[in-house]
């Protein structure tokens, strides 16, 4: 008869999974999402703004890009622009930034009456 010896070792495991994820709000305490923005109506070379809080909602620094989409009518893209004032710093988890987006359209926009567009924000980190 052989006797079997065995024996375990167990190891605890911890660590933290990385997520980036920006929130864009109306407000300094960031209670109130921003779901779209209505910029009005607007004349040809007009240039309007409007405020954002940014928050970064992740556990690491992101560095934040501005991509719009979705153009309709597709032309639109060609005679609005969508800017903002940031200038790139990193943005650290919980912290909180003041953007502002600033619309302008061109002075020779014609033929266009209402538009929509995405305003995509991505934080990378």
């Amino acid at each position: 008869v052989h006797a079997v010896s065995t024996y375990q070792r167990i190891i605890a495991s911890r660590g933290t999974i990385k997520s980036v994820n920006v929130g864009v709000y109306w407000d300094v305490n960031c209670t109130n999402a921003i779901s779209s923005i209505d910029w009005g109506m607007l004349e040809p070379g007009a240039t309007r703004n409007t405020t954002v809080y940014l928050k970064n909602e992740g556990n690491a620094p992101i560095t934040l890009f501005l991509n719009l989409s979705n153009w309709n009518p597709a032309e639109t893209e060609g005679f609005i622009d969508l800017s903002w004032n940031y200038d790139g710093q990193n943005l650290q988890p919980e912290k909180v930034l003041l953007l502002t987006l600033t619309l302008t359209v061109a002075e020779n926009i014609t033929g266009i009456t209402s538009f929509s567009f995405d305003i995509v924000i991505i934080g990378e980190g």
